[in-house]
């Protein structure tokens, strides 16, 4: 893991993004993930530039209502598409990870994500499974992408294959 920052940090940071919400109205919000982690992949020949890839985190404890997790899903994708995000994390890209309390929650999060176009965006998983010590939640097949049947991991098969040119 190359950095780590706290939602602490993101709250004095004060980050706002203008998006276009559920009802087609453009607001303007802050942002404030309750995490962000970058990885460095280091290449096994050295010739390879060490890509970047980089996740903010959504911890979803069953609070909150439908109308607020769907604030949260069309924000958070806004903001990983904002100049915003880049100069203040450092990375060109990244995608939001959601951790909630079940995998029903997590189906139906999936359903609005896809409903409003943010789906990619987006990875989902249970705190049951990410807590999970026989598994690696950073390398484990164990998250889910609206509208795939897959887990994937979040680091891509491609990453572990060397390229050839």
């Amino acid at each position: 893991m190359s950095r780590w920052v706290s939602e602490r940090q993101f709250r004095t940071w004060k980050h706002r993004i203008s998006y276009q919400n559920a009802d087609m109205e453009i607001v303007e919000k802050g942002v404030e993930p309750d995490g962000f982690f970058a990885l460095w992949w280091k290449s096994p020949s050295k010739r390879r530039r060490r890509p970047v890839l980089s996740f903010t985190i959504e911890l979803d404890r069953g609070t909150e209502d439908l109308e607020r997790i769907r604030e949260k899903l069309l924000a958070n994708a806004a903001y990983l598409d904002s100049r915003v995000y880049r100069d203040a994390l450092g990375v060109k890209s990244g995608r939001c990870l959601m951790i909630t309390t079940g995998r029903e929650r997590a189906q139906n999060m999936m359903a609005l994500a896809r409903e409003m176009n943010v789906a990619w965006a987006w990875y989902f998983c249970t705190f049951a499974e990410v807590m999970d010590q026989k598994r690696n939640a950073v390398t484990d097949a164990l998250w889910r992408r609206a509208g795939r049947e897959e887990l994937v991991s979040l680091v891509p098969d491609s990453f572990y294959r060397e390229k050839k040119n």
